[in-house]
């Protein structure tokens, strides 16, 4: 983990001094002993204190000094994973309100309430806290307050990955975007015909020079078989040709059937278009309208 920063806040020091010497026995603490009021002894076989990772652990005795605590930390981008919060914290906010304000400033923390009393339902702190909150009682085993500090920044860890993959994956795709429309842009100031068809000759797209050649309307066209346009011949051969090769074939003369059931004699190559693993995922259809090239003088 490399988020093992720990906020606890107890208006009670000697607690406070529990927490440090179970999470951070590294850290100095001011005469502590454990008091079996709130840690109680464990059997489980969870390694010693001394043979653990320790956390980085900052403590408050009051909400409002939590509260800044947060917001130091994030001006140092030293972000809490994880916030053990008892409810009762007299004269100053209770422990509610306190990590009501922690989550306003950094939505990403766990918070773990911590107390001996009943005087805040479940209900009520997941109505308030929303997500990311764990409710506990008074006493617990140091084991257990390990524990759920080590699964909290491991759940903060996690969390975090999977926004940087979701960041990643959105900025792919916006660039990918973009490049779409810029070779779509492109595409469309051809003089040539382009069609983007299916493996199995389904129309996806027609530019301009193409739609304007077969005098359809776009929508006219979208989703319909290719062979539409080309009824004297077996484009579907040419199109699974195309797919099985994956080779650009020379110029083919074809004869294109317009709306108006007119003819127009074309030249015609293809290529696929393969995913990066390999895949044919679509099949670009190139036309070169034929009485047009031979007004075009050399």
């Amino acid at each position: 983990m490399t988020n093992r920063n720990v906020l606890v806040v107890d208006d009670d020091q000697n607690i406070v001094d529990s927490y440090r010497e179970i999470l951070s026995p590294t850290q100095p603490s001011s005469g502590m002993s454990q008091l079996d009021s709130f840690v109680h002894s464990s059997s489980s076989k969870e390694a010693p204190p001394e043979q653990r990772t320790p956390f980085q652990v900052k403590t408050a005795n009051q909400g409002l000094d939590a509260v800044l605590l947060v917001v130091e930390s994030l001006a140092q981008k030293a972000p809490f994973a994880v916030a053990f919060i008892d409810i009762r914290m007299p004269p100053g906010i209770n422990g509610l309100e306190t990590a009501r304000r922690i989550r306003e400033l950094d939505e990403r923390i766990h918070i773990i309430i911590v107390t001996a009393y009943s005087d805040k339902h479940i209900e009520e702190i997941q109505e308030t806290l929303s997500h990311d909150v764990i409710f506990t009682r008074k006493p617990l085993a140091g084991d257990e307050i390990y524990q759920l500090a080590r699964n909290g920044c491991l759940s903060w860890e996690a969390q975090q990955a999977h926004l940087q993959e979701q960041n990643r994956l959105e900025h792919q795709v916006e660039n990918l975007d973009a490049m779409r429309w810029y070779f779509t842009d492109i595409i469309s100031c051809l003089n040539e015909g382009i069609i983007v068809c299916s493996p199995f000759g389904r129309i996806r797209y027609m530019n301009p020079a193409a739609i304007r050649m077969s005098g359809y309307k776009p929508w006219d066209l979208t989703m319909k078989g290719v062979g539409i346009l080309f009824r004297q011949t077996d484009v579907s051969q040419l199109v699974r040709r195309i797919v099985e090769t994956n080779a650009k074939p020379r110029h083919i003369h074809k004869t294109l059937v317009r709306a108006d059931r007119s003819t127009l004699p074309i030249l015609m190559s293809g290529t696929t278009i393969c995913s990066t693993d390999g895949r044919e995922q679509s099949v670009l259809l190139v036309l070169n309208d034929l009485t047009v090239l031979k007004n075009v003088t050399p």
